[in-house]
């Protein structure tokens, strides 16, 4: 019996070797993971690379079809047509001469009621600054007469026969001058604003690039843009002084 005891301790397998061999299994505390287990997190400069590169992406497809040298050709071009607009505005500014319609919508009190100088009369230029009114009926010479000092004050207006004589005065013409010149002056200030919304959006697209451009490449272009900018400041103020010339010289 104590051999057959003794062989049964000896074949029996002992659970200590095994024990020492396996690694300790590590306690979890699922109330605090992160107080045993390290869990990775992005990095606010991490995030903010992401956001770079994301934007970087967005520039490069939004370009990507887009050469530098089209786009300059582009911003010349809007400056160019800014002032092409400027000059076709400052033909239509004009000192105002006799004409056969410049009383047509005058007012005139007749019959019982208003009615437009055209239906009334018809205007005959008689030189620069004169002109006289015939009227279709005589009677009605005396409102017309009165409905143009109303109209303007500062016209010489009679009547002549059969006729209502209007002449611009001098003091009307000197008076009209300084109008039209600064009428002028606010087309130049209107053509000023417009040229820096075109310079401000391609200041903007340059901004932009530089995201996805070398900065040396971004300063020659941008140099371009404002060389191309400062003549076409330069030539509305010359297009301005000439105008205000013309003007002052009755052309």
């Amino acid at each position: 019996l104590n051999m057959l005891a003794t062989c049964k301790r000896l074949f029996r397998p002992s659970l200590r070797p095994l024990l020492r061999l396996t690694p300790p299994i590590p306690s979890v505390n699922f109330l605090y993971p992160s107080s045993r287990f390290h869990f990775s997190r992005k990095s606010t400069k991490d995030k903010k690379w992401e956001e770079t590169e994301a934007k970087k992406e967005a520039e490069r497809q939004k370009f990507k079809d887009t050469d530098l040298e089209d786009l300059l050709k582009e911003w010349r071009e809007g400056f160019e047509l800014c002032a092409e607009e400027y000059e076709e505005e400052l033909r239509e500014v004009r000192k105002a001469r006799a004409s056969p319609d410049m009383f047509d919508k005058v007012l005139v009190p007749a019959y019982g009621g208003k009615h437009e100088l055209a239906e009334l009369a018809q205007t005959i230029v008689r030189g620069e600054n004169n002109v006289v009114v015939s009227v279709y009926d005589e009677s009605v010479k005396e409102a017309v007469m009165k409905a143009l000092i109303m109209h303007d004050p500062e016209l010489d207006v009679s009547i002549e026969g059969k006729y209502v004589s209007v002449r611009i005065v001098k003091s009307k013409e000197e008076n009209q001058d300084a109008v039209i010149i600064a009428q002028a002056k606010e087309k130049f200030l209107q053509y000023k604003e417009n040229l820096a919304e075109s310079r401000h959006q391609a200041l903007k697209t340059l901004k932009e690039l530089e995201l996805i451009l070398p900065m040396d490449e971004i300063t020659i272009y941008k140099g371009q843009m404002e060389d191309i900018f400062k003549h076409h400041q330069k030539l509305g103020q010359e297009l301005f002084d000439q105008k205000s010339k013309e003007i002052l010289q009755g052309k």
